[in-house]
């Protein structure tokens, strides 16, 4: 082989490895962009602001009990009635289903996304699926200037 050859291989290599890590990539941040939206997390929604504040002093109640050794069992278990047993509700709009925000993260090329999916999807495996499809069909190196 030639220095030439040799050069022309390792440019087509190089450029597969492009559309492999630009690829990578961008999965790994969609999949990252997708989970961390919130769907139908009430304890974050304001109208549960004082549920929330309520439940969490009762766990820190019952884990300060958990430090003291007179409050705990031979099995390290806290005694009877001691233990605070109350929580708040969170409050939920009648037939309120998550999912919709997660549905929605759409990736598109060259083209704005225009409207929502429709798509209602909790555990974002149909918005990952389309997102994933998306970029698995674009050529990086034809994307280069």
């Amino acid at each position: 082989m030639s220095f030439e050859l040799d050069l022309r291989a390792f440019i087509e290599k190089a450029k597969g490895n492009a559309d492999q890590v630009v690829k990578k990539v961008g999965i790994d941040i969609l999949t990252s962009v997708i989970n961390r939206s919130p769907v139908g997390n009430p304890s974050l929604w304001k109208v549960n602001a004082t549920a929330k504040e309520y439940n969490e002093a009762v766990m820190s109640y019952n884990a300060e009990l958990r430090t003291s050794p007179e409050n705990l069992t031979r099995n390290g278990r806290l005694k009877r009635g001691l233990k605070v047993n109350d929580s708040m509700e969170y409050v939920m709009p009648a037939g309120y289903v998550g999912g919709r925000f997660r549905g929605n993260w759409q990736v598109t090329f060259n083209a704005e996304a225009v409207g929502e999916t429709g798509r209602i999807d909790p555990e974002s495996n149909q918005t990952l699926n389309a997102g994933v499809a998306v970029l698995g069909a674009v050529d990086v190196s034809s994307q280069r200037r």
